[in-house]
């Protein structure tokens, strides 16, 4: 399980919607694809796709199959446009963030992470953040929340360990 899928349990309804498209744009045509990609339940999961598909951002197709028929979901051209201008946006906050680091000012880029907190999730499904760098930046453990801990190990959790265990933890939780 990647770190992004850990996030994915409380985020918000917008970015869900993103994250969708983008795995339907990356390939997963199916609805168990899509679902077990982006591990959003499946009640969820076909809310976000009957929006999509009110906005004209995907396409059901309905396909003859071997064994019966098949449904195969599509970006439109206005959904690839949609999150390609998601993309750009995303890199532009996350260019800010690195402008704020290499300037020095540990206070403004703090600010501005915690107004963009909810963009990391989004961020890191579509390998905009480096890891690296955000793991360097002084955000690191969540210090308005210090008494977060991992309900497993106890360790501290990290701003985007949104949920009660920590990676590691929620990794072994997975796979059992």
């Amino acid at each position: 399980m990647s770190l992004c899928l850990v996030l994915f349990s409380i985020m918000e309804e917008e970015p869900k919607d993103v994250i969708v498209l983008g795995a339907i744009r990356s390939g997963a045509k199916k609805f168990d694809k899509i679902a077990s990609v982006t591990k959003i339940k499946p009640d969820e999961l076909n809310k976000i796709l009957e929006k999509l598909e009110e906005r004209g951002l995907i396409s059901v197709n309905e396909k003859k199959g071997f064994f019966g028929p098949k449904i195969e979901i599509t970006t439109t051209e206005k959904g690839s446009r949609e999150i390609d201008e998601r993309i750009h946006e995303l890199q532009e906050e996350w260019g800010q963030m690195v402008t704020l680091y290499k300037s020095g000012d540990k206070k403004k880029l703090k600010e501005y992470m915690d107004e963009k907190r909810s963009f990391f999730p989004t961020m890191m499904y579509f390998g905009i953040i480096d890891m690296m760098m955000f793991s360097m930046m002084p955000y690191g453990y969540d210090k308005t929340r210090s008494e977060r801990r991992c309900k497993d190990c106890n360790k501290l959790l990290y701003v985007f360990e949104v949920g009660e265990f920590c990676i590691e933890c929620s990794r072994k939780q997975a796979k059992t």
